[in-house]
């Protein structure tokens, strides 16, 4: 739930788990992203961000492999759901 935290906080708990990975292994992240233009949803979640989940603009505006320091020694790959509001991003340890 990285979207209830804020940014700066966001690269601590990254960081905690990806240091906890060996060699192959994979931490799993699903949460927010920016959805797709076109969502119907798009500007209800707009306010659902702002008055209910400030901390979620963190993951609508960067990449999560941007909350890890270093990200360099994984393989990034994502997914998006339901019209871009959703993300799978999985960090494999190289």
């Amino acid at each position: 739930l990285l979207h209830e935290v804020p940014d700066d906080y966001k690269c601590a708990v990254g960081d905690a788990l990806l240091a906890a990975v060996p060699r192959g292994g994979k931490v799993v992240v699903v949460d927010y992203h920016r959805s797709t233009a076109w969502h119907p949803l798009r500007g209800v979640m707009h306010l659902v961000f702002r008055w209910l989940e400030p901390f979620a603009f963190g993951l609508i505006d960067r990449e999560i492999e941007a909350f890890a320091s270093d990200a360099a020694q994984f393989s990034w790959s994502k997914e998006t759901f339901f019209g871009g509001l959703y993300q799978k991003v999985v960090a494999t340890r190289n």
